[in-house]
């Protein structure tokens, strides 16, 4: 549409010039009318200006888009950032509130004297404080080749108790394992 204007600009002033519609009459108009010349090229300067500023729009859209990526990745760093903060925060708590209880259960048995009644005391406050279904505590025997269960929390390990229930040292199982190594064991 740009190109049709110059040349129907040429065609109006030809016919109003009386001037042949030939090469050579187009270009005696031209020659006689520089405006002629502006009116041509207005359109090739226009276009090209405007391929121009389309490319920089071009550029510009790909550069905000891959602004917007980044600011995407970021986002998610930050969100998976705060989530290890919340998990790390919750893991603190909870060592924290471990703590609290270990130290809790260590000030209530200290005040027992007897080893029955600070046994008990234990294995209630373990079982309470974090939130154990079971404890119990097995003592070796003199001869160290059994471990024998002395208090528990559970009506399970207390019927265990009165039927006097031990283990052999070194025997499969956590219990039998931690007495022949003297060595604690996290399962």
């Amino acid at each position: 549409f740009g190109l049709l204007f110059p040349i129907l600009a040429t065609i109006i002033r030809l016919a109003g010039s009386n001037t042949p519609f030939s090469g050579s009459g187009v270009l005696a108009l031209h020659i006689s009318d520089p405006l002629l010349w502006i009116i041509d090229f207005a359109p090739v300067f226009l276009g090209v200006f405007a391929a121009l500023a389309g490319k920089r729009q071009q550029q510009l859209r790909a550069l905000n888009a891959q602004l917007r990526q980044r600011e995407n990745e970021l986002i998610d760093e930050r969100n998976n950032l705060e989530k290890h903060v919340e998990e790390r925060t919750a893991r603190l708590t909870k060592k924290s509130d471990q703590l609290r209880s270990a130290s809790y259960i260590a000030r209530q048995t200290a005040e027992v004297q007897e080893l029955g009644a600070i046994l008990n005391t234990a294995v209630n406050l373990i079982t309470d404080q974090f939130g154990f279904y079971h404890t119990g505590v097995f003592l070796m025997n003199d001869t160290g080749d059994e471990v024998v269960l002395q208090a528990t929390s559970s009506e399970g390990g207390r019927q265990m108790i009165e039927k006097g229930h031990s283990l052999a040292v070194g025997s499969q199982g956590i219990v039998g394992y931690v007495a022949a190594q003297k060595q604690s064991r996290i399962a």
